[in-house]
């Protein structure tokens, strides 16, 4: 019986595996084209700026549309989107069980620097926090 309960449990552990490789398609990345930023709006809607060359673009994006909002001519300004983007950690690139192992770690000093761009941490850390005390 523990021989089969150790074979389901590892044909269940390569088929997890199995998916999670074939869930997230590799993007090729491309020197041309970049986001440099990106904002929700809401339920299913985003902005992004799209660099292009040496030109930048506002982009409206919902579940069924794109569109073109306003063309960023300011070199400045692109130029310092640019630098954001490639200095900044891609937080988008994080996939649920890292943001689930990341909640569910013990509190420490180290992990308020690692959970600061995910909504309502801190009220997960009160909450943890207060249970605790019991």
């Amino acid at each position: 019986m523990l021989l089969t309960l150790g074979f389901v449990l590892g044909a269940i552990w390569l088929l997890f595996r199995l998916l999670r490789r074939a869930g997230r398609p590799k993007a090729a990345e491309d020197a041309f084209i970049r986001v440099l930023a990106s904002a929700p709006l809401g339920a299913g809607r985003w902005l992004y700026v799209v660099s292009l060359g040496a030109k930048a673009f506002l982009v409206g994006a919902t579940d069924s549309s794109l569109s073109l909002i306003h063309e960023v001519e300011d070199p400045e300004l692109i130029d310092e989107m640019k630098l954001r983007a490639e200095t900044a950690p891609e937080a988008g690139n994080r996939d649920f069980s890292t943001l689930l192992s990341g909640l569910l770690k013990p509190a420490s000093k180290h992990r308020a620097d690692d959970v600061k761009g995910i909504p309502g941490t801190e009220f997960l850390t009160r909450q943890r926090d207060r249970l605790k005390k019991f």
